[in-house]
């Protein structure tokens, strides 16, 4: 039997946030796409962090 663990926020946070930044880099072309990934990822781990260690 599998105990299957719901993903962290911090995960789910990373991986939202580096789809939105590329999404709203694209227009800038490829360049702009890698740079919003990597900010939007980041910002979102960062959140999700914070909302894994004190909130619901």
């Amino acid at each position: 039997m599998v105990c299957h663990r719901k993903k962290s926020h911090a995960k789910r946070g990373a991986t939202t946030g580096a789809a939105v930044g590329a999404a709203l880099g694209s227009p800038l072309g490829p360049f702009g796409a890698g740079i919003g990934a990597g900010f939007g990822g980041a910002t979102g781990y960062l959140a999700g962090r914070v909302r894994d260690d004190f909130g619901p």
